[in-house]
């Protein structure tokens, strides 16, 4: 009677149930497509694309990168503007 119990309630919870004996979890009962879904992901867990693998990821940094050399660009120029003098000195060349 207790498993045909819990066989009605494991659909309408959408996920896991915990089993609880004497104030503790004791057991979790899940339906089979779940439980293989979990031990699919424990045997290979690089199924999911590493970021670093990631088309658009990869993207996005090499974007960040060009941006980066770009404030790095502009930051040398305002240092070779800054570079020159403030106020520009013409004399007369002695002729000989």
């Amino acid at each position: 009677m207790f498993w045909e119990q819990i066989k009605k309630i494991l659909p309408q919870a959408k996920g896991p149930c915990i089993i609880v004996e004497e104030g503790s979890a004791k057991y979790v009962i899940l339906n089979f497509d779940e439980y293989e879904q979990i031990i699919k992901k424990k045997a290979n867990p690089l199924t999911s694309p590493r970021p670093s693998e990631d088309p658009e990821h990869i993207e996005k940094i090499n974007q960040e990168i060009e941006s980066l050399k770009e404030i790095e660009d502009n930051g040398k120029m305002l240092e070779e503007i800054a570079d020159f003098p403030s106020e520009i000195q013409i004399e007369d060349l002695p002729i000989e």
